[in-house]
């Protein structure tokens, strides 16, 4: 076989691409929303049965800390969020004049949203059943805008990550911990002010660490997964005590890097950092858009019992969190 080397190029492409944008999948609980072509899917992720579709035309959705969805939705010159309650319900609150892509996170209260725009974060606040821009600063990453890597605490802090772990709340005072020689490529969440985050360590392109630390403290890692010559993250989510990984692997038994070309989904436990289960995926659910696409679409989800798999199509593959049973595949 032709090893594979750092950097790989096929086609002019590099081997090593990997999803860069918000995931469009969200877990509360054993509920999960997708976002598919314009359209909300609300599921019942143990049945995997549909329960609702919101058609709204929308940029981004999160759930707020109350549980309830909001969706920021740019229709015309004006910004609008929806809010959508456990019932369906779903309420209008028009906004301020827009004019750029903005990601939604809940803030401090349930009436209060950070908006990143480009290169600035918004606050909004709910006023007589209308959402007002209160505050404005920049964007943490001066050079670049990263919607991937920020999540928000319970508390309403935002988390940034790139060349270091930032943690700041526009009306606060902000905690930056270097991370020399790392720049995160992947962020999520975990419990009790840790985050996981994966990097590229050594020369080349390939994403080959994943790292759970304190964000007070980003390279005193708790557990640190480095993965094997030929293997490179892609895309990773979390639960409470649990990490899940889409990982590209090449198959060493094939002529070329580009006939071996693998997926699989991985999941490790938090307290040990070791692999829970894995299953590597089909070629027909990866490979049916040229060789590099599913790094770009291929998007995980994990929750404490289940973990699912956006594919080509807005495909759903659904395994069991703690066994990597088969629940459902290819729906949607």
């Amino acid at each position: 076989m032709t090893q594979p080397t750092e950097p790989v190029i096929l086609d002019g492409t590099s081997l090593y691409r990997y999803t860069a944008a918000r995931a469009p999948l969200a877990f509360r609980g054993d509920v999960l929303i997708q976002n598919r072509d314009g359209e909300l899917l609300k599921w019942d992720s143990i049945a995997m049965k549909r329960l609702a579709n919101y058609q709204t035309a929308h940029q981004s959705f999160c759930f707020m800390q109350d549980g309830t969805l909001a969706v920021f939705a740019l229709p015309s010159d004006h910004c609008v969020v929806y809010r959508i309650d456990g019932a369906d319900k779903m309420r209008t609150l028009y906004g301020p004049p827009f004019s750029e892509r903005g990601t939604i996170l809940p803030a401090r209260r349930a009436d209060e949203y950070y908006v990143i725009g480009q290169g600035l974060i918004y606050r909004f606040e709910e006023s007589n059943g209308r959402v007002e821009a209160v505050a404005t600063v920049p964007f943490p990453n001066r050079t670049s805008n990263p919607r991937h890597l920020v999540y928000s605490l319970d508390d309403g802090r935002l988390v940034v990550a790139g060349g270091g772990m930032r943690v700041f709340s526009p009306d606060g005072p902000e905690q930056n911990a270097p991370m020399p020689g790392r720049i995160a490529k992947h962020l999520a969440s975990a419990p009790n002010e840790r985050c996981w985050y994966s990097y590229v360590d050594g020369s080349g392109e390939r994403i080959n660490t994943l790292v759970l630390a304190r964000l007070s403290a980003p390279v005193a890692d708790e557990q640190r997964i480095v993965f094997g010559e030929h293997e490179h993250i892609t895309q990773i989510a979390s639960a409470p005590g649990a990490v899940a990984v889409l990982l590209l692997w090449v198959d060493e038994e094939k002529e070329t890097p580009q006939e071996g070309l693998r997926w699989a989904v991985v999941v490790y436990g938090e307290i040990d950092g070791k692999p829970r289960w894995r299953v590597d995926l089909p070629l027909e659910v990866t490979s049916t858009r040229g060789f590099h696409a599913f790094s770009e679409a291929g998007f995980v989800a994990i929750s404490e019992h289940r973990v699912v798999l956006r594919a080509f199509d807005h495909r759903l593959y659904v395994w069991d969190a703690g066994t990597g049973a088969v629940v459902a595949s290819g729906i949607g």
